[in-house]
């Protein structure tokens, strides 16, 4: 399993980023889980929004308050396959949930259990969409910690440099947090948008997402950010296929460093 996290500033497109790219990996014929640490917001009914008979036990929510070792059992309802792909699982909060309400606070001993059972699974990619605050989010702190590769997603604006600014102020001086996995996008790039301006705040953006409608409508409608006939959906699709090229490279980087290792 190759783990990536996408978190950045609120507002800044952190679950169309993940299911993006999640639709790419999948036109490729890679098996892919989102998985929501969003335990203030529902996040399955804006992922999955056709499927409507969601009930508490397809949850997240109680997996991440469990004081049991989690089992391979407890995972089966709770991984909902996207109605459009057969290569993309979800599993986040059904609506009408709060973790912290509904079942308690997530604990970090259980979100770090997650992580090593859905190692486990045959899913070659786990994209965590995480929460905006790390500190009111222990599954969101275990991804930022364990992520082999990171999407650091940020509004090119005042708002998402001073979010950056603060951000790292804790977090790039952490012996924990590897900050340097991190890939910073811009999203999303509006024509007005001053992104020359933004670069020099932010220094240079590995990619910059426009905005464009037609994926707006795509997550809304809960279909797959594929196939764009507008000319920003189909820049948004190409500068998300360039990402994906390099995360498969950092993958295959991962797997044949963990193989000499074991050899």
């Amino acid at each position: 399993m190759f783990l990536i996290a996408s978190w950045g500033s609120s507002g800044a497109g952190k679950t169309t980023m993940a299911m993006a790219l999640a639709s790419a990996l999948a036109r490729r014929k890679k098996d892919v889980l989102i998985l929501s640490s969003e335990m203030r917001t529902p996040e399955l009914p804006v992922l999955l929004p056709s499927i409507t008979k969601l009930t508490g036990n397809h949850s997240i929510g109680p997996l991440l308050t469990a004081s049991d070792a989690l089992t391979e059992a407890a995972l089966k309802d709770r991984m909902i396959r996207h109605p459009k792909s057969n290569h993309i699982y979800c599993m986040g909060l059904v609506s009408g949930e709060t973790a912290a309400f509904t079942y308690g606070p997530p604990t970090r001993g259980a979100a770090v259990s997650l992580f090593q059972l859905l190692g486990q699974t045959p899913f070659q990619y786990v994209i965590v969409d995480c929460d905006s605050n790390p500190l009111y989010d222990q599954t969101t702190l275990a991804a930022l910690e364990y992520a082999q590769l990171g999407l650091m997603v940020l509004t090119p604006d005042v708002k998402g440099y001073e979010f950056r600014k603060a951000q790292m102020g804790w977090l790039g001086n952490s012996d924990v947090f590897h900050m340097d996995k991190f890939i910073q996008i811009a999203n999303p790039v509006f024509t007005h948008t001053p992104i020359k301006d933004a670069q020099a705040l932010f220094g240079d953006f590995a990619y910059t997402l426009p905005f464009s409608a037609q994926a707006a409508e795509k997550m809304m409608a809960g279909e797959l950010l594929t196939g764009f006939d507008s000319t920003p959906g189909a820049v948004f699709e190409q500068a998300v296929s360039r990402l994906t090229d390099k995360i498969e490279s950092e993958e295959e980087k991962n797997r044949a460093g963990n193989s000499s290792t074991n050899h």
